[in-house]
């Protein structure tokens, strides 16, 4: 049996209930072919629809979207209707924050950025130790009256410092 589409198979039937009737009612004719004129419309209208989505995704495809939106859309407009508030309270501010430490290892820095300072103020402090302790000699050697250069041995066994009275 050949097969037949739904508008011949709709025509059939108007004219089938047309001969059996004989012209007698139309709401006869209508309500033996409202089904049939369903599926029809039914099946157009899915097969229009698909033609309509192919179309349109081709015309998007060669279409430059990010270009029509950048020259016909005001960015600033819809930017300025945005809830900005409504947005940062659904942001997980605490998991934001800790994936950032672990991105960029902060407790690594701040040892080593402590440590530097650490170092500079241990070096700083050790200078003006030093410096006091070459002062407090020359007071000493003035007071002994002491005209002579002398060698001075510091507490950790480095090499004598000379001490020049000033």
């Amino acid at each position: 049996m050949p097969t037949t589409s739904l508008a011949e198979q709709l025509a059939r039937s108007v004219v089938n209930v047309a001969t059996r009737t004989g012209g007698a009612g139309a709401r006869t004719v209508q309500r033996h072919t409202e089904p049939t004129a369903r599926a029809v419309l039914s099946t157009v209208d899915a097969r229009v629809t698909g033609l309509l989505q192919r179309a349109a995704a081709m015309a998007l495809d060669r279409l430059d979207v990010p270009g029509l939106v950048r020259d016909h859309v005001d960015l600033d407009a819809v930017v300025a209707q945005v809830d900005v508030e409504a947005i940062l309270a659904r942001v997980d501010l605490l998991g934001l924050a800790t994936y950032i430490i672990d991105g960029i290892d902060l407790p690594v820095i701040i040892r080593s950025s402590t440590g530097g300072v650490t170092t500079e103020v241990l070096r700083g402090a050790r200078q003006h130790s030093y410096e006091a302790d070459q002062t407090v000699a020359r007071v000493i050697d003035r007071l002994l009256l002491r005209h002579q250069r002398r060698e001075t041995q510091s507490a950790n066994g480095a090499p004598p410092v000379p001490v020049l009275p000033a």
